[in-house]
């Protein structure tokens, strides 16, 4: 009878911790990775990224966005040959031809070319309220597959905030403007290598 006892013990406890690890898990939204491929294969291809532009011109933002991605691209796409953006003829540039002539121009397989329409780090009219969104054009020149990838992205600070949602706790303009620099560059590199992101987490965010 002892042994029973100790036995329907260790049951209920093994329930009881099995209950609160789902519950545990729910609250944290189950954070598990999945795996995504890359939409763009670039592995032995020449990859050309022309500077990227704000509302169709080159300013500060739209240089640090364009270092941060070539950073990301360099540290995982080992086996493709990136054009810098700095050894881009001007002529091809303004007025910036079609994407596949300056890959005929410059013998590139894949041409990146990337406009920021909008980058704020606060909803218009806000009061205490924190949540920074980017609204970004992205096309991508692919010659060995003959398409051509042309998309806008709403992109947002925190990650995985949705249209109506808001950062829990009020963040400094810094730290928002620095944290969706950095998901716009991951968004846009990410096009081009494997990479993991959370399973609740829609790609267009």
């Amino acid at each position: 009878m002892r042994t029973c006892s100790h036995l329907w013990k260790l049951l209920r406890l093994t329930a009881s911790i099995s209950l609160a690890g789902l519950l545990l898990g729910a609250c944290c939204g189950f954070r598990e990775m999945k795996s995504c491929p890359a939409t763009v294969n670039v592995s032995r291809k020449t990859v050309a990224i022309l500077p990227f532009t704000e509302k169709g011109v080159e300013t500060d933002l739209s240089r640090e966005l364009t270092v941060g991605t070539l950073a990301l691209l360099r540290a995982n796409t080992k086996k493709a040959t990136l054009v810098e953006p700095s050894t881009i003829p001007p002529d091809l540039l303004t007025p910036k031809k079609p994407l596949d002539q300056i890959a005929s121009a410059l013998r590139a397989d894949v041409v990146v070319s990337v406009d920021v329409k909008s980058f704020s780090t606060r909803p218009p009219h806000s009061i205490g309220i924190t949540r920074a969104t980017a609204l970004v054009s992205c096309k991508v020149y692919d010659s060995g597959k003959l398409v051509v990838l042309n998309e806008n992205w709403k992109i947002f600070y925190p990650p995985g905030t949705f249209e109506a949602d808001f950062a829990e706790d009020e963040m400094s303009e810094n730290v928002m403007r620095e944290g969706l620099r950095k998901q716009v560059c991951k968004r846009i590199a990410e096009l081009f290598y494997k990479h993991k992101v959370p399973w609740y987490e829609d790609e267009t965010f």
